[in-house]
Formats: C-alpha cells, sequence, structure tokens
C-alpha cells in the first residue's frame, strides 16, 4: 500500500517549468502509425477532399499549447518540438486542403502554420 501512496505522489508531483507531460514523440507516433499512412493511400489515389479530412480531424485534438498559443511568451524545453510538429502537420493539410479545392482552409491552415513558425523563430533568438 505504501509503494502505491509513493507511487501516485511521484506521478502527480509538478513538472519543473518548462516541461509538458506531453512528448512530441508522443505526437509523432500518433501521425506515423495512424493518420499518416491513411493520408498517404488518400493521396496515392488521388483522393484529396479524404486526405485533407483525415489532416483536419487530426489536428482537431492539440495540447493547449499549439490550441490556443501564447506567441508572447518564448518556447521552452521539449515545447519547440511539439510547435514544429504541429506547423509541419498544419503545412501539410494546407497542401491537402489546397488540392482538394478547399481555398478557405488552405489559407487557414498556411495562416497557422507561418504564426508556429514565427513562433519558432522567435523562441530561438
Amino acid at each position: 500500500m505504501a509503494a502505491l501512496v509513493v507511487l501516485g505522489l511521484w506521478t502527480s508531483r509538478h513538472l519543473p517549468p518548462g516541461s509538458t507531460r506531453v512528448r512530441a514523440t508522443d505526437f509523432s507516433i500518433a501521425y506515423r502509425l495512424y493518420y499518416d499512412p491513411l493520408v498517404e493511400r488518400a493521396a496515392a489515389e488521388g483522393r484529396w477532399t479524404q486526405a485533407a479530412d483525415i489532416m483536419e480531424d487530426s489536428l482537431r485534438c492539440q495540447l493547449p499549447l499549439t490550441a490556443r498559443p501564447n506567441i508572447e511568451r518564448p518556447l521552452v524545453g521539449g515545447e519547440q518540438e511539439i510547435v514544429d510538429l504541429i506547423r509541419q502537420r498544419e503545412l501539410r493539410c494546407a497542401e491537402s486542403c489546397r488540392r482538394a479545392g478547399r481555398e478557405d482552409a488552405t489559407l487557414g491552415h498556411a495562416t497557422r502554420a507561418r504564426q508556429l513558425a514565427q513562433w519558432l523563430g522567435a523562441s530561438q533568438d
């Protein structure tokens, strides 16, 4: 019982500043194993609407870090990797939307990718 209490306290402790419970690897695995094969198959078959739908679905669930970015504060620790991963996904989504003929969605995703890129650049200065 004591071991469970210690384990519970250890896993619920506050993380140091700049740390996140979710790592870039956690996100990238989901993309590599689930989303990327679906998008690649749809793209190879010329089904760009489906590819765009899959990419947009993948971007619906994001960490608060990227869903509501505070570009005024610098990124720390593993945050840069997560923001860069989402930036790359926004670009890929923009391309799928462009090929599907979704101009508004293309612009929205490309703009978001640019904003994340600016945040990355500002954090590296």
